[in-house]
C-alpha cells in the first residue's frame, strides 16, 4: 500500500529522530525517511509496542538497508529526550568516526483524549500537556547540541486541525497542538541558524486510532467541503468503508509520511515558522475568517503611515534605487490613501461597494506588493524596525506595541579633562534632530562622526558595549530588530549538559552553606571578586525564577570549587576530588554562559582562574584571566557610565557593583601578570573608572570577625586597587623587556618608592599591623588582623621587592637584563628626591636603612622579605596556613628567593639569619602544598635554586 519506493538519494548519511514511531503516522514517517536514505532512531512507550517496533526495524533494514534503532522512552518522563538522543548517538554515529549530527527531528508522539468539557480530568490534562507539549521541548533540548550550524537541519512538528478549527471533544488535545504551533513559530526564530522549523496541520488519518463517534460525526459534516474528500476508485476497500461514515476519504498514513519527507528536503530551505496544511483542504474554516483578517490588516496599513512619516527625516539622504534624491524616498513604497477599505462595521453579510482599484477581498490590488516594499523600506534606515515588519500577516495575532522596543541606553563619560563624575552623554538621534536654524546635514554629520561608543541592547537581550568603529553605536534602540542568533542559557540548557557530562549531583544544603561560608571568609575578602550580600540576595531571586546578571549556577559552582580547599568535610555523594568535580561543572556551564555573558560570568571566570593557578595550570588560568578582561569591554565595565534609571538607589548599587567588578578584574589580571611574568592586558586599557567604594557595615563569611575586623575587611578592595595599580607600573616599566637608561630607572624607582611609602602611611589604622613584636624564633604576638589584611600587607612588601630586585647587582658589578649599564651617579640611589629629602630617610619611615649599607636595593629586598616572613608567622598563629589565599604562594616564593640569595652571598650570622628566614618560607609552602599544587612547585623552585646558587663558584661570599 505504501508509496515509498526505495531511494538512496536525498537523506543518505543523515540522521533522523522520530518520536512515537512504532505505529500510525510515526511508523509511516520512519519508513518514508528511511526509504530516502536516512538513518532513523524512534521511540515507543509501552510493552505492547515492542513487537511492532522490532518488526518495523527489521522490515526497514531488509528493504532499504539503512540503520534503524528503536528505544523505549516515555515522552511523559523528564529523561525521555536524553534517552532517545543517547540511543541515536550510540547507534547512529558515523562508522568512520566523524562528528555525530542530528539532521532531522520529527515531533510526532502524542496522546489524543477526546473528552467533552464535563469529562476532563486533571490527570488527563497534565498527561496530555506533559507528552504533547513538554515532550517535544525535552527532545529538542537534548538534540540541540547535535543540530547542524548551517541551516540544513529540519524540525517537523506534527500538529492538528484541532488547534485551528475547534473540534468537538478536543479541549485538551486542541490546546496542546495550539501550543505546539506557537512553539514552532518561536523555534523558527531561535534555531534560525541551525534548522528550519515547521508544523504540519494534519487532519483525519486512516490509522488504528479512530476517533470516537461524536468526533466522527463532526468530521463527517466538515468533510463534505474538503476539496480532496471525494472517494476514488483507486482507494482501498478499507478507505471506501471509512468514507461512508466520514462523508469522504481521510488521509493515508503514508501521505503524511511523504509530506514530512517533502519538507525535510534540501529544497525546503526557505520555508520556516509555517503551519502547513496537510489535510486535503479540510481546514476550510479559515477561509470564512479571511475577510475579517484582511480588514484588520487594512487597519494596520493605515496605522503605518504615521510611522512612515517619522522615517522621512532620517531618510533624506537615503538612496532608493531608481528614484532621484529630490523625490520623497518613501513615496514609491506607500499604498494609495484613496479608496482603502476601512475595517467594515455592522453586519458582515451586507454587500459592499468594491472600488475599481480594489480586489474582492477589500484591499487595493497592489497592497500586498506595496506592503512587502514598505517592510523593506522601513527596515533599512530606521534605527529599530518593529518586530511586526518581519512577521507573517497570516498569523492569528499580529498586534504590536512600539514602546516595547525602547530600551534604556546608558551614556558614557569620555571627557579626559573632566572629573570622573562629569558625564558627557552621547547624542541620540532625538538629540541631533534639527533645531531652529540648524542645518540637518550638520546634525547627521555630527552623529556619524562621533568617536564615542555606547552600551547597546544586543541580540541576546543584554547590554553590550559597542565602540564607534563598530557602527552599532548608532542604533539608539539596540540590535533587536536585526537578527536573533541562536544562544543557549544555563537555566534552560545547563542541567541537561551536566547530566550528559556525568556531573549531576543531588544538592546538599548543609554542604553548600558550608562552602559558601568558607569562601566568603577566606578567599573573597582579598580580591573582592564576589560581594557576599549581593550574591546571596540575587541567588534567592534566581531560584525564584527571576533572571539576574549577578548570579548564575556557573558562579555558584566556581565558588564551591575554590571553597572546597578550605572545607572541613565532604559529603559521600561526591566521589573523588570535590574541587575537580565543581571545576568541571563550572567549565560545562561556562561554555553555555559564554553565549550571553553577564556580570556573574566575569565573576565566575575570576574565581575559577584562581583555582587553575592554585592547581598549577598556568596557561588555562591565564586564558581565563584574559577572557575576564575581554568581558570588561564587552559589558562596558571600563567606562564610567551614567545609568538612565528612575530608581536612584538601584542606580547607585549598579554603578557600585560594576565598579567593584572592574577593579577585581584589574587586580586579578595584574597579579596574574606578576605571577607568570607576562604583559598585563588591563594596563593597556584606557579607563576612567573611579576606585571602588568602601562599603561599611558589611558582614563577611562565617561571621567570626568583630565589628572592627569586618570594617578592616571592607577597606581592603580599595587599597588593593591602589596597590595593584602600582604593581602594574612596576612590572610594565621594569619587567616587560623594554630598554630604559639608568637615569630613567633611577627616577622611576625613586618615584615609585615614594608612592609605596605613602600608600603604606595612608592605610587606615584598621589596616596597620605592628610586626616589631613578632620574633623569627616563633614567640607569639598579641597582634590581630583579618587574613585579608595580613595578605594585603604581604603583597605590599612583595611590591617593594619587585621594585628593587632588578638593581641588586648595581654595587656588585651586575647589570639587569634589558637595561643600560648604571652610571656612577646611579650605582647607589640613596640620593635625594624632589624637595631635598634624602631618599634613604624617606624610605626609612617604613624600612630603616642602616648607616654604611652598600646598597639600599639589597637592604629593601631583604627587609621586605623579612616582613613577609613575620606576617606569615602571624598568619599561621592566628588562622593556620590552610586558610591562606592562593596568591600567598607567589609572595612566599618571591621572599624565599631573596633569603636563598642571601644564604649564598653572605656568611656567618647573616647567612644563619637568612637560612632561618628561608626555612620559614619552605615550611609555609610545605604546609600550603596540602591545598595548592602551585605551593609544591614554588617549594621546588626555592630548593633547586638554592642548591644551584650554592654550587656556583662564581658567587663570592661577602664577609659579615
Amino acid at each position: 500500500m505504501g508509496s515509498c519506493a526505495p531511494s538512496r538519494g536525498p537523506f543518505q548519511g543523515k540522521v533522523a529522530i522520530v518520536t512515537g514511531g512504532s505505529r500510525g503516522i510515526g511508523a509511516a514517517v520512519v519508513r518514508s525517511l528511511a526509504a530516502r536514505g536516512a538513518d532513523v532512531c524512534f521511540n515507543y512507550t509501552s510493552e505492547s509496542s515492542i513487537t511492532k517496533s522490532e518488526t518495523l526495524v527489521a522490515d526497514i533494514q531488509a528493504e532499504y538497508g539503512t540503520r534503524v534503532v528503536c528505544v523505549r522512552a516515555d515522552l511523559g518522563q523528564p529523561d525521555a529526550g536524553d534517552k532517545i538522543v543517547e540511543a541515536a548517538r550510540r547507534s547512529l554515529t558515523p562508522p568512520e568516526g566523524g562528528r555525530f549530527q542530528i539532521d532531522i527531528v520529527v515531533n510526532n508522539a502524542g496522546v489524543c483524549p477526546a473528552d467533552l468539557l464535563p469529562d476532563i480530568t486533571i490527570k488527563s490534562f497534565h498527561d496530555s500537556y506533559a507528552i504533547n507539549v513538554l515532550g517535544p521541548i525535552l527532545v529538542m533540548q537534548a538534540a540541540l547540541p547535535y543540530l547542524p550550524h548551517d541551516r540544513s537541519g529540519r524540525v517537523i512538528n506534527i500538529s492538528s486541525i484541532s488547534a485551528t478549527i475547534g473540534t468537538l471533544g478536543h479541549t485538551v488535545y486542541g490546546g496542546t497542538k495550539a501550543a505546539l504551533d506557537a512553539m514552532t513559530r518561536t523555534w523558527s526564530r531561535e534555531l534560525a541558524e541551525r534548522a528550519t522549523v515547521n508544523a504540519l496541520n494534519v487532519g483525519p488519518v486512516l490509522t488504528d486510532m479512530q476517533p470516537v463517534p461524536y468526533v466522527a460525526e463532526k468530521v463527517a459534516l466538515m468533510n463534505t467541503m474538503t476539496p480532496l474528500g471525494p472517494i476514488r476508485d483507486t482507494d482501498t476497500d478499507e478507505m471506501k468503508a471509512v468514507a461512508k461514515s466520514f462523508n469522504g476519504r481521510v488521509a493515508y498514513d503514508y501521505e503524511i509520511g511523504d509530506a514530512v519527507a517533502l519538507h525535510c528536503m534540501p529544497e525546503a530551505r526557505w520555508t520556516t515558522g509555517m503551519i502547513i496544511g496537510v489535510n486535503g483542504g479540510f481546514d476550510f474554516i479559515r477561509s470564512a475568517t479571511k475577510r475579517k483578517d484582511l480588514g484588520l490588516l487594512v487597519s494596520r496599513l493605515n496605522g503605518l503611515e504615521a510611522l512612515v512619516a517619522e522615517q522621512r527625516a532620517l531618510m533624506i539622504n537615503y538612496d532608493v534605487p531608481g528614484h532621484s534624491a529630490s523625490t520623497d524616498p518613501l513615496q514609491p513604497f506607500l499604498p494609495s490613501t484613496t479608496g482603502i477599505l476601512q475595517d467594515p462595521e455592522g453586519d458582515q453579510d451586507q454587500p459592499q461597494h468594491v472600488p475599481q482599484n480594489q480586489s474582492e477581498d477589500g484591499l487595493p490590488n497592489d497592497t500586498i506588493a506595496q506592503l512587502d516594499q514598505i517592510g523593506f523600506a522601513v527596515s533599512r534606515p530606521s534605527e529599530a524596525s518593529p518586530d511586526w515588519a518581519y512577521l507573517n500577516f497570516a498569523a492569528d495575532d499580529y498586534s504590536f506595541e512600539t514602546d516595547q522596543m525602547d530600551f534604556p541606553a546608558p551614556s558614557i563619560s569620555t571627557d579626559e579633562e573632566s572629573s570622573p563624575s562629569t558625564m558627557i552623554v552621547a547624542p541620540s538621534p532625538e538629540d541631533v534632530s534639527s533645531e531652529e536654524g540648524e542645518d540637518p546635514d550638520s546634525a547627521l554629520t555630527q552623529e556619524l562622526s562621533t568617536r564615542m561608543g555606547r552600551l547597546q541592547m544586543a541580540e541576546d537581550g543584554n547590554l553590550r558595549y559597542y565602540g564607534a568603529t563598530s557602527n552599532m553605536h548608532l542604533l539608539r534602540n539596540g540590535l533587536q530588530s536585526l537578527f536573533k542568533p541562536f544562544t543557549q542559557s544555563v537555566r534552560a540548557n545547563g542541567q541537561d549538559a551536566l547530566v550528559r557530562a556525568g556531573l549531576a549531583w543531588a544538592c546538599h544544603p548543609a554542604y553548600e552553606q558550608h562552602l559558601t561560608d568558607v569562601f566568603f571568609t577566606w578567599h573573597a575578602p582579598l580580591l573582592n571578586e564576589v560581594d557576599q550580600e549581593v550574591y546571596l540576595r540575587e541567588k534567592q531571586r534566581y531560584e525564584a525564577g527571576i533572571n539576574t546578571p549577578f548570579f548564575s549556577p556557573t558562579l555558584q559552582d566556581a565558588i564551591y570549587c575554590v571553597a572546597t580547599t578550605y572545607a572541613t568535610w565532604t559529603p559521600p555523594t561526591i566521589k573523588g576530588d570535590p574541587a575537580q568535580f565543581f571545576a568541571r561543572r563550572t567549565k560545562v556551564l561556562l561554555d553555555i554562559e559564554m553565549d550571553c555573558p553577564a556580570m556573574a560570568t566575569v565573576q565566575a571566570i575570576l574565581v575559577i582562574s584562581s583555582y587553575e593557578a592554585s592547581s598549577g595550570r598556568d596557561s588555562r588560568g591565564w586564558m581565563y584571566s584574559g577572557q575576564a578582561v575581554q568581558m570588561v569591554t564587552d559589558l562596558g565595565l571600563h567606562l564610567n557610565l551614567e545609568m538612565e534609571t528612575d530608581d536612584d538607589e538601584a542606580k547607585d548599587e549598579l554603578v557600585r557593583l560594576r565598579r567593584a567588578i572592574f577593579w577585581s578584574v584589574y587586580s586579578v589580571d595584574t597579579l596574574w601578570s606578576s605571577y607568570i611574568g607576562r604583559p598585563s592586558l588591563m594596563h593597556k586599557l584606557e579607563s576612567n573608572v573611579p576606585l571602588p567604594e568602601i562599603k561599611l557595615n558589611q558582614m563577611h563569611g562565617l561571621g567570626c570577625f568583630s565589628a572592627n575586623q569586618n570594617a578592616a575587611i571592607t577597606y581592603v578592595p580599595r587599597y588593593m586597587a591602589e596597590l595593584t595599580m602600582k604593581i602594574g607600573k612596576i612590572t610594565d616599566t621594569l619587567y616587560t623587556g623594554k630598554r630604559i637608561c639608568a637615569e630613567e630607572a633611577r627616577v622611576f624607582v625613586d618615584s615609585m618608592s615614594q608612592e609605596l611609602v605613602e600608600w603604606k602611611q595612608c592605610l587606615p589604622q584598621l589596616l596597620q599591623v605592628d610586626t616589631s613584636s613578632i620574633m623569627i624564633a616563633g614567640s607569639t604576638s598579641d597582634e590581630y588582623a583579618p587574613a585579608a589584611v595580613l595578605q594585603l600587607l604581604m603583597l605590599y612588601y612583595q611590591a617593594v621587592i619587585l621594585l628593587h630586585r632588578p638593581f641588586l647587582g648595581e654595587s656588585r658589578g651586575f647589570n639587569a637584563d634589558g637595561m643600560s649599564p648604571p652610571s656612577s651617579s646611579s650605582t647607589d640611589i640613596s640620593g635625594t628626591l624632589p624637595g631635598n629629602a634624602p631618599f634613604a630617610r624617606r624610605l626609612s619611615q617604613s624600612l630603616p636603612l642602616p648607616v654604611g649599607h652598600r646598597s639600599s636595593h639589597a637592604f629593601n629586598c631583604t627587609t621586605s622579605a623579612t616582613q613577609i616572613c613575620k606576617l606569615t608567622i602571624l598568619f599561621r598563629q592566628l588562622f593556620t596556613l590552610r586558610h591562606a589565599h592562593a596568591e600567598t604562594t607567589h609572595i612566599l616564593v618571591t621572599a624565599g628567593l631573596i633569603h636563598a640569595y642571601n644564604c649564598c652571598i653572605f656568611s656567618g650570622s647573616k647567612c644563619q639569619e637568612a637560612q632561618k628566614l628561608l626555612l620559614i618560607c619552605i615550611q609555609a609552602l610545605s604546609d600550603m602544598g596540602q591545598m595548592f599544587v602551585s605551593a609544591n612547585r614554588g617549594l621546588e623552585v626555592l630548593l633547586s635554586l638554592k642548591r644551584k646558587w650554592q654550587n656556583k663558584d662564581s658567587v663570592s661570599r661577602v664577609r659579615k
